[in-house]
């Protein structure tokens, strides 16, 4: 529903020199105007008031006063010009749309500029456009202009109501139809609600006392595997695990996760011991073998060395001496080849060992930053459970002392006026204005709020 407010036109004035005919015709065309520019605002329409028949003990700002324009209005313009002598009527269209008035309290229109509107009643911002127009366009007559509010600002409401916030302001809205708006007033004689949330946080103590013992139990297999023990040593602040099936559940589960990974750490280990083994049986072998090749090749120097004497006195064929010299050449090969192949198996032991100790390193780095971990979540656990079970005493007491008091309301009212701000203590009857804060205050939650 858009609210309105009737706003008597502005008409400019009509030269007396002008003839009965023209007075006649005039005055008929102004009332025609009149009634097209202010079709929109129905007759009889409510103003938006502050507040309702109010006793004269009241204060004067809660009286019903004609409603004034602040930030965050939204105004329809329409304005419109009768020409002289003629049934013509020119409209302004640049003028007439809708605006909002800025933070500051103006009113940004085109052809005329900024314009002060706060805390100006709609009838006074028609007058002062129709001026500023006829200033600015330099015309003779004034034209005529109406000004209607389609938006009002937001009014805010906040303290003990179910969804406290921004509210769209409606004429003659009162404080009690401001809490339904905002779904009503907490109820906190909702005992059943407060068991519910009891219930709730109760379980989520025993799920985060469960998280807890998991994460010690945990913490406590990862320092058995920094220290290479082959048992668990059970936390002393656990409880016995006899007679309680989900601990010794969760024990049986840790002690076995340290026995699997420090077998397969034992495994790995195991394999790369054995690779050495390997390498280093096979650099024996080659040692061996490389020493047969030499003794080898020192025979067969010393059969060249003869053979060459005798082929040189002519005792022994020429082939006889290349033969033996071809022999020399592939022992001395067949001794190099072993050497490579020694230094090879030398490399791959000393790999074989680097990789061990990587490992080994990386196993305990694993376990290290494990540890760090669980101690971050045992840490953030203990702090939630603290919490939680702050949360469900405060709701246990709280649930018990609604069992016995019947909370009493108060509603203040902040209004902003041209003097500044004003906190008025009010009835849920009084009509609020666009702009108003409500605060719902209730007697058991100041009292809470100390604590």
């Amino acid at each position: 529903m858009i609210a309105t407010q009737r706003v008597l036109p502005v008409f400019g004035s009509v030269p007396e020199t002008r003839k009965a005919h023209s007075m006649s015709r005039t005055t008929t065309l102004a009332v025609a105007l009149a009634l097209v520019v202010a079709a929109p605002f129905a007759v009889g329409q409510e103003r938006p008031m502050v507040a309702a028949a109010t006793p004269p003990s009241e204060p004067v700002l809660l009286r019903r006063v004609e409603y004034r324009v602040g930030p965050q209005d939204r105004l329809l313009l329409r304005v419109h010009s009768l020409k002289r002598n003629t049934s013509d009527v020119f409209a302004w269209a640049p003028l007439n749309a809708e605006f909002t008035v800025g933070p500051t309290g103006t009113l940004p229109l085109p052809l005329i500029g900024e314009l002060p509107v706060s805390e100006q009643s709609p009838a006074e911002i028609a007058e002062a456009i129709a001026a500023r127009l006829k200033q600015v366009a330099n015309l003779t007559e004034t034209p005529v202009a109406a000004v209607e509010i389609v938006r009002y600002r937001p009014f805010y409401i906040a303290g003990a109501v179910q969804q406290p916030g921004r509210y769209e302001y409606q004429p003659g809205l009162t404080v009690l139809q401001a809490l339904s708006i905002a779904q009503g007033v907490v109820r906190p004689t909702d005992v059943v609600a407060r068991a519910r949330e009891a219930i709730v946080l109760e379980g989520e103590i025993r799920q985060l006392e469960t998280e807890r013992i998991a994460l010690e139990l945990k913490q406590a297999r990862l320092e058995a595997e920094i220290e290479e023990a082959d048992t668990i040593k059970y936390p002393p602040t656990l409880p016995a695990v006899e007679g309680n099936p989900s601990i010794k559940r969760l024990f049986d589960d840790e002690s076995r996760r340290l026995r699997d990974n420090r077998q397969a750490l034992a495994d790995d280990l195991d394999a790369l011991e054995r690779m050495q083994t390997m390498y280093r049986s096979e650099i024996v072998a080659l040692n061996q073998k490389e020493q047969s090749l030499t003794s080898q090749a020192a025979i067969v120097k010393d059969e060249v060395t003869v053979t060459t004497k005798l082929y040189e006195k002519g005792l022994t064929a020429a082939n006889r001496e290349r033969s033996v010299r071809q022999a020399l050449l592939a022992t001395e090969n067949s001794n190099l080849d072993v050497q490579i192949a020694r230094l090879r198996a030398a490399q791959s032991l000393a790999q074989s060992k680097r990789e061990m100790a990587e490992i080994i390193a990386r196993y305990r780095r694993t376990v290290l930053d494990e540890l760090a971990a669980t101690e971050r979540l045992h840490a953030a656990n203990r702090s939630r459970h603290r919490t939680a079970v702050k949360i469900l005493t405060n709701a246990e007491v709280r649930s018990a002392e609604l069992l016995v008091r019947e909370p009493s309301l108060t509603y203040r009212l902040t209004r902003s006026t041209a003097s500044g701000s004003r906190v008025l203590t009010v009835v849920p009857d009084t009509r609020l204005e666009p702009g108003d804060v409500i605060e719902v205050v209730r007697s058991v939650d100041s009292r809470w709020a100390r604590e």
